[in-house]
């Protein structure tokens, strides 16, 4: 049995984001799903990244989110690189852009499981 070590819930969500690295090579990605703490992201295949990155994000959601987030795992296959990011800084802003759409996803789970 595998125990999820996450906090925060992940929230499934499909929105575009521009990342950058340290040494300053951008490149168009997708959230694939969001928690209070990281996310899950989608790139195309061939980028040079590693555990350990720290790259800096710019999510375009409902609402716009700037962070600084380091690289937790990679998985690597012919078409995409998919990888897990924890936020490590963001401005109290974004950090509230951030709760914003947690919590809409949270009452719009809530409804869909109240109504059955």
């Amino acid at each position: 049995m595998v125990l999820d070590k996450r906090i925060y819930t992940r929230y499934p969500l499909r929105c575009e984001c521009i990342l950058a690295t340290e040494s300053g090579r951008t490149f168009g990605a997708e959230i694939m799903d969001l928690s209070a703490e990281g996310a899950k992201i989608k790139a195309d295949a061939g980028i040079n990244l590693n555990e350990g990155d720290v790259i800096f994000l710019n999510i375009k959601c409902k609402y716009r989110i700037k962070a600084k987030a380091e690289i937790r795992w990679l998985k690597y296959d012919d078409r995409f690189t998919i990888f897990g990011v924890k936020f490590v800084e963001m401005s109290m802003k974004d950090r509230d852009s951030l709760a914003k759409i947690l919590s809409e996803m949270a009452l719009s789970r809530l409804e869909e499981s109240y109504w059955r």
